[in-house]
Formats: C-alpha cells, sequence, structure tokens
C-alpha cells in the first residue's frame, strides 16, 4: 500500500470521527412528579363494600353479645307429692349475671337446656317415680298451670322419667319481636318460662338437681 493511500484513508476516518462527536444526543424523555397535595388525581366513587363498610360501624352501637348463663336447683316433690315449678325467663338470680348486667342496658333469652342429674337412680326402695312433663310458654312469665295435663297442652311439652337424666331445649320464635327486649333493671319483666310438673310423687323428696342455662344476649353498653 502506498503511503498517499494510506494518508487518503486516515483523513476520512479522523473526518468520521469529528462528524460522529459533533452530532447532538437526544434528550432523554422525563415526566414530571406530581407534588403530593398538587393537582392530585380525583379519589374515585366510592364502592358497594366501601358503602357497606360505613354502614356496619354505625351499627356498631347495636351488635349483640351472647352469654351463657346458668343456675343450679333442687327438682323436689312438695307436701302434696307433686311437682309444680315453673322459671322465668329472667336471669336475675343467675349465679353470673351481676357482671353483664353491669355493663348492658338491655338482654333478651333467646334459648337454653335443662339438665338433670338424679339422684336415686337405681335405688327405687322409698321413692314413688313418675312421668315429669316440661314445657316451654314463649311469652307468659307468670303461668298458672300446677298439673300434669294442663302442660302436656303446650306444643313444646315433652316427658321424661324422672329417674333417669335428660337433657330439655328450647328456642325462641321470632327473635325480631322486640318485645323480648328487656331493661337489665327490670328483668322479672321478661317474658316466657319454663313449667316443670309431675304428680303422684313421694311426698317432700328431693330427686335430683336440675342444671338451668339460659342463652343471653345483651346489647347498648353502658
Amino acid at each position: 500500500m502506498s503511503s498517499s493511500s494510506k494518508t487518503t484513508k486516515d483523513a476520512k476516518r479522523k473526518q468520521q470521527m469529528s462528524k460522529s462527536q459533533g452530532r447532538s444526543t437526544p434528550p432523554l424523555l422525563t415526566l414530571p412528579i406530581r407534588q403530593q397535595g398538587q393537582g392530585a388525581a380525583p379519589a374515585p366513587p366510592p364502592s358497594a363494600l366501601t358503602e357497606t363498610e360505613g354502614i356496619m360501624r354505625g351499627l356498631l352501637g347495636n351488635v349483640h353479645y351472647r352469654l351463657r348463663l346458668t343456675l343450679a336447683r333442687t327438682l323436689a316433690s312438695n307436701l302434696g307429692g307433686a311437682i309444680a315449678d315453673s322459671y322465668r325467663l329472667d336471669p336475675n338470680s343467675f349465679d353470673n349475671w351481676a357482671e353483664p348486667s353491669k355493663m348492658f342496658d338491655e338482654f333478651r333469652v333467646v334459648g337454653g337446656r335443662l339438665h338433670f342429674a338424679p339422684y336415686d337412680r337405681y335405688s327405687k326402695v322409698s321413692v314413688s317415680s313418675a312421668p315429669l312433663v316440661i314445657a316451654f310458654d314463649n311469652d307468659n312469665n307468670t303461668p298458672n298451670f300446677l298439673i300434669t295435663s294442663d302442660t302436656w297442652q303446650y306444643g313444646t311439652a315433652k316427658v321424661y322419667n324422672i329417674d333417669d337424666p335428660f337433657v330439655y331445649s328450647f328456642i325462641r320464635p321470632h327473635l325480631t319481636k322486640a318485645a323480648y327486649w328487656t331493661d337489665v333493671n327490670t328483668s322479672s319483666a321478661s317474658l316466657g318460662a319454663l313449667l316443670l310438673n309431675a304428680e303422684q310423687l313421694t311426698v317432700n323428696t328431693n330427686y335430683g338437681v336440675l342444671f338451668i342455662e339460659y342463652d343471653v344476649e345483651f346489647r347498648s353498653t353502658r
């Protein structure tokens, strides 16, 4: 290769390099950063879920708190050899009533159970046994049915052997009824009662222990 051709190529290379260095680089595309509180996008419309949550927050004052209240009583015949007991749906005398009655304004009994544990299940030498009829009256807190045939007329009535353990369960119908709610200071006004009747028993005899439990709902904290 001659020295003249080499000189020509070097000149062309230098010319190309000078052109590339002089070419301007296009600026990068940059987006403005939106400052908080300056031209913020409008908030989206509330969803159905958001509206529901707002409604629920407004109803928190009406939340119902359900507690199990308990009481134990002796199931015994009277001097006439009969059982004619009734228990109002008034938990005022129950063992664990005191604390919730201080916290809440109103209550309602929504259901419950009677558990019976007999004393002399296998030794009936001197004790006469007879059927025991239990019924639930939904809206009368002072029932006056003192004989078995009256109690048996209830649609909620069930018959048990007084010598054997049993569990009687009940539940209120139509819980939306406003009359079921009772002020804790006037608990005796609570509607409903449980009826227990038996006849032809041994006079003045203890037959076992009745464990009573009420499912009670409270509302409106003090």
